[in-house]
């Protein structure tokens, strides 16, 4: 009885936990996707019994192994309502960042989801004279917690690919993509799936002439390319221009959403800027958060698309000095200042800065009382205190300035007034935080005219560029864009590929003081920019920036956020690219000796 009571409790639990995600859908999933629940149930088991035959107590071994499931359950809900991302084995690294945002954002079904615990416990101790008989003879204790373990390594630790992807009905590439994985997969087999995911593999023909030939052939192949679309003045005298790049926080053009009226244009001065200067959107690899990794693409060159989604480049993969655009403009006789109106330490900025070769790092604790606007130093605030860095310093500077003030959550007390209204909207409550949005939006727009209405009067040459670094999560889990028409399917695993494309653009202007060539970019990915960047400024570009230049004139797109035609028509280059980036950030660093021409 009690065996048949274990299994029935088992198959509850799965239930249950994939519910807390998938709601109505718990039962399509069972349907379609019966051996991811089956081997749910199995690991569940497993487990239970491994635990049991150490503390030889049933009960307990229970409340630990369910208790585990659905904290890890509530907390991939949460993370997917808030990111769109489900939980990865990584995430637990960045505790200290989870709970630092977690103090601002609150959320009052937290008591909920440890009520869920507790009931859940309190269910196994009313039924513990049933779980009481569970008991393992003496003498296959041994035996039974070894196949346990080797079961679960074999499932997880040492798996077969190819048999586990048929079995799961996956896919084996680069740029598969990780919410329909955990869509098939359920919580548990996704999270166990992941743990020897984070791992970078040296590339089966990595070697120093591997790389030679991989830069040399892109170079050959570009030359003429490269130099028809270069986007700078031969004739204008080379001065070092400061760059300024500004990446504001959860910039998004809120009018995108067709079905709102809106009183007044929320980005009045980008939308003038588009007029006359180069402009476009950028393929962000992050929903909602994760700013850190848009830095990673913009400033290194390197590709999130080539590294585990969900994890965090500044945190997990930056372990050794690596090359960037502040260690190039620093090489030209040029100050390299970052600038963040946030905690030194978030996303382990400080140690990433000093190994990409800022000379200096301003955070919030480096600001002298700042005006803060809602929870957090205001864009204007954070603005003037780029200008003030610039004057201080004797040379030409190059600035990388994240700023904060419309960072989530839209908390409708945020502000005491709105300056744009938002009507037509399906949910008032939503629509109070995505004016409270909007509101951050605008300021962030006049924040980029104080910005430019200072450098327009300045002699030195000067290159501001201005983005995006994600959209924001309105709401939970996307309801917000569909309710009110931006998004049309209902679950993340179903969204279009169109759908995706336009939850992961952001936009983007590079103004100058100087002549240049204005340019319309339909969509780059980050870690194209930089590079853009270095040729507005007319800065020479080190053999890695020129190689990822080149290949950007091609494909200007390089993400795993959704299908692009570079993925099937340059599937040579995007090898080609991840070897490059391997090198760069793991390997010997043979690109530092190869030679373009």
């Amino acid at each position: 009885m009690g065996y048949i009571f274990l299994v029935l409790y088992l198959c509850f639990l799965v239930s249950l936990s994939e519910f807390l995600y998938r709601g109505k859908y718990t039962l399509n999933w069972i349907k379609n996707h019966g051996n991811s629940f089956i081997f749910t149930f199995i690991t569940l088991l497993l487990l239970f019994i491994m635990i049991d035959v150490l503390i030889l107590n049933a009960v307990i071994s229970l409340i630990l192994i369910s208790s585990f499931y659905l904290i890890i359950s509530i907390i991939n809900k949460n993370k997917i309502s808030y990111r769109g991302d489900p939980l990865f084995p990584w995430d637990f690294e960045i505790s200290k960042e989870s709970r630092d945002m977690l103090k601002t954002f609150g959320d009052k079904n937290m008591i909920m989801d440890i009520t869920l615990v507790v009931i859940n416990i309190s269910l196994i101790f009313v039924f513990r004279n049933v779980f009481y008989n569970l008991i393992i003879l003496k003498n296959m204790r041994v035996v039974f917690f070894l196949i346990s373990i080797l079961l679960l390594c074999k499932f997880y630790v040492f798996p077969n690919k190819k048999i586990q992807n048929k079995v799961f009905k996956l896919e084996e590439n680069i740029f598969e993509l990780q919410d329909k994985s955990f869509y098939n997969l359920g919580v548990l087999i996704f999270l166990l799936k992941n743990i020897k995911s984070k791992k970078i593999e040296i590339p089966s023909n990595y070697s120093k002439k591997t790389v030679n030939k991989i830069v040399h052939n892109n170079f050959a192949k570009e030359e003429t390319v490269n130099k028809k679309t270069n986007v700078v003045s031969k004739n204008r005298k080379k001065k070092n221009p400061n760059v300024i790049i500004i990446m504001n926080e959860s910039f998004w053009d809120p009018s995108l959403i067709k079905n709102l009226k809106f009183s007044k244009d929320p980005i009045p001065t980008l939308r003038n800027l588009k007029k006359e200067y180069t402009n476009g959107y950028i393929a962000s690899p992050e929903f909602g958060g994760g700013t850190s990794n848009i830095e990673f693409e913009i400033l290194t060159g390197c590709n999130m698309s080539f590294l585990p989604t969900g994890t965090m480049a500044f945190n997990s993969y930056l372990k050794r000095n690596t090359e960037s655009l502040a260690s190039i403009f620093s090489k030209k006789g040029y100050e390299t200042i970052a600038v963040h109106s946030y905690k030194k330490w978030f996303w382990n900025r400080e140690e990433a800065y000093t190994k990409m070769g800022f000379d200096k790092f301003v955070s919030v604790d480096d600001f002298v009382k700042p005006v803060k606007k809602g929870l957090y130093v205001s864009d204007s605030e954070f603005v003037r205190k780029v200008i003030e860095e610039k004057e201080n310093s004797l040379k030409p500077v190059f600035i990388y300035g994240i700023s904060m003030q419309n960072h989530g959550p839209y908390n409708y007390k945020r502000y005491e007034n709105l300056e744009i209204d938002i009507t037509n909207a399906k949910d008032k409550k939503r629509l109070e935080e995505f004016k409270i949005y909007t509101q951050g939006v605008y300021d962030a727009d006049k924040s980029l005219n104080e910005l430019i209405d200072y450098f327009s009067s300045k002699e030195e040459e000067t290159i501001i560029a201005f983005l995006g670094d994600h959209l924001p999560m309105i709401g939970k889990n996307f309801e917000f864009y569909k309710e009110n028409g931006f998004l049309s399917s209902k679950v993340l695993a179903n969204f279009t590929n169109e759908e995706r494309k336009k939850i992961q653009s952001v936009p983007f202007v590079i103004w100058s003081n100087f002549e240049s060539k204005k340019e319309k970019i339909d969509l780059i990915s980050p870690s194209f920019l930089g590079a853009y960047i270095l040729n507005c400024a007319n800065i020479e570009k080190t053999t890695y920036f020129d190689y990822i230049y080149n290949l950007s004139r091609k494909m200007p797109v390089v993400t795993k956020r959704f299908f692009c035609e570079n993925h099937a028509k340059y599937v040579n280059e995007l090898n080609d690219y991840s070897i490059i980036q391997y090198d760069k950030l793991f390997g010997e660093n043979y690109i530092q000796e190869a030679m373009l021409y």
